[in-house]
């Protein structure tokens, strides 16, 4: 392995298995190049080989983070463990001791001690004598998401150099515009799709995911249109230096955002009406409690009245 060198940050990424155990795991880190923060430390745990066959360690750290948050919004990972060794994840860099022999072995660029250094973190927890673990680590950029954006020119991307997230179009079938229709400056509907851990960020930050997992549409921007082979690209904001691009291919008619608001109206009238039904709920109990009290308290008078008399 090459020394690594310039700019960026270290991206780590691998994989292990607890043959014994029957644990699975795949995970990446992004170290700034001086050590001296960690931006990113992600894992999934899994009790199927299918979750060590899915990626290797030569592959990218886009396609191990992709792969990551996918397999935790669909739910098919072994949540205890994965939760566990998360939580020690988010604290990686408060064990200084360790921290410091984890940049060490990273630039170092031997693979062994970074084998070595990764495999004693996760065997803290999973005590597993056939426990395995591959890794490698390439140079990276948290800028690396963009550069499908490279090709194009100024004027018809004047805001390169902004974070993108995966997103799709809000459809509405009945009341929506044409997407051919559509032009720059025209606020849409869209959907941010909890693929990455930026786009998970941002969709937690703007309060866009309920309670029950469902993410709702939120105002898009569009600033540029471009027509392909393949269909009509459409480049927007979501908000200050963050974006989104959409191809589509098909012609259907999408939400705007004068019409987005009834949705969310809807969704906030269905929660309001929820939790009036919840609030009535336990005024219904909180009144039978009551009056129990009372008539337990009305028995002990008569009671004591009897037995007085007697």
């Amino acid at each position: 392995m090459a020394q690594l060198e310039g700019d960026g940050v270290f991206a780590v990424k691998g994989r292990f298995k607890a043959v014994n155990q029957g644990y699975y795991g795949q995970f990446f880190y992004l170290i700034s190049q001086e050590g001296s923060y960690l931006h990113a430390a992600n894992i999934v745990v899994a009790t199927g080989q299918d979750l060590y066959n899915a990626l290797n360690p030569t592959d990218s750290w886009k396609k191990y983070e992709e792969h990551v948050n996918k397999r935790k919004y669909e739910k098919r990972y072994a949540q205890s463990i994965t939760l566990e060794l998360q939580a020690k994840l988010k604290n990686l860099t408060s064990d200084k001791q360790y921290y410091a022999d984890l940049v060490k072995a990273v630039k170092s660029s031997k693979q062994d001690d970074i084998d070595f250094v990764l495999s004693s973190f996760y065997r803290r927890v999973i005590k597993d004598d056939e426990f395995h673990l591959e890794a490698m680590v390439e140079k990276a950029s948290l800028n690396d998401a963009n550069e499908a954006a490279e090709g194009a020119t100024d004027a018809q991307n004047p805001q390169m150099g902004g974070i993108y997230l995966p997103v799709k179009l809000d459809l509405d079938p009945i009341h929506g515009k044409d997407v051919k229709a559509l032009r720059v400056g025209e606020k849409i509907m869209i959907r941010v799709l909890p693929q990455t851990e930026q786009a998970n960020s941002f969709i937690d930050g703007a309060g866009l995911r309920t309670e029950s997992g469902f993410i709702r549409s939120t105002p898009f921007e569009i600033t540029s249109i471009a027509s392909t082979g393949k269909g009509l690209e459409l480049v927007g904001k979501l908000k200050e230096s963050v974006y989104g691009r959409i191809l589509e291919e098909q012609n259907i008619l999408v939400r705007t955002a004068e019409n987005g608001g009834g949705q969310n109206t809807k969704e906030s009238r269905a929660e309001a009406a929820s939790n009036q039904r919840r609030q009535n709920v336990d005024n219904k109990q909180m009144t039978k409690v009551a009056v129990g009290v009372v008539l337990v308290g009305l028995l002990l008078v008569v009671l004591y009245w009897v037995f007085s008399a007697m």
